[in-house]
């Protein structure tokens, strides 16, 4: 996982000890269950520097997911360990497996929100974000195309990240068999 914005490797180091202490606990215990002690105990970090970081333990999954989506979302700047969407014309196709590369390389922390009683405080953020693509409003207001596009692509990629075996193009292309005549003109 890389971190954007302004902090020092320090802060994110301790950033990344308590999302992967907590992605570790979800595995255990559900949300409701962990409190921010499990937390603390599990990243072997204080109070004082988990409250520092975050608020609640619901402010650390908003955390988690602007970090994980702020890349995830983010244009191809060049080519990625394992994928190169900069060579190209950047059309739907390529964003949405870029989008896959990205969801993929952090699975170690996105699978076990996905698959535990927080999922939808996380859903809902890859929803808003994945807004932004499917849009079909200049306006930016959802639709019902849009809606269908959206929950399409999240369980796209839900079952793809219990898939890894299959590329990130071939599940974008079998979403796109499904769903890409509900695309815009202009976006397909």
């Amino acid at each position: 996982m890389e971190f954007h914005g302004q902090i020092d490797r320090r802060q994110q180091k301790t950033r990344l000890a308590i999302y992967r202490a907590f992605s570790s606990l979800l595995m255990e215990k559900s949300f409701a269950a962990i409190t921010v002690q499990d937390i603390i105990d599990e990243a072997n970090v204080g109070r004082s520097t988990f409250y520092s970081h975050f608020s609640t333990k619901e402010d650390l999954i908003d955390g988690l997911c602007k970090e994980i989506f702020s890349h995830v979302f983010s244009e191809p700047e060049g080519p990625g360990a394992d994928h190169d969407f900069s060579h190209s014309r950047y059309n739907i196709d390529d964003e949405l497996a870029h989008i896959l590369y990205h969801l993929r390389s952090s699975s170690d922390l996105i699978i076990p929100m996905i698959s535990s009683d927080c999922s939808e405080m996380f859903l809902r953020h890859y929803r808003t974000e994945l807004a932004g693509i499917f849009s079909k409003d200049e306006d930016g207001t959802d639709d019902f195309w849009t809606f269908m596009l959206i929950g399409g692509f999240v369980e796209t990629s839900r079952w793809y990240l219990s898939h890894v075996e299959m590329t990130p193009e071939s599940a974008v292309e079998m979403f796109m068999e499904v769903y890409g005549r509900l695309l815009p003109d202009e976006r397909s």
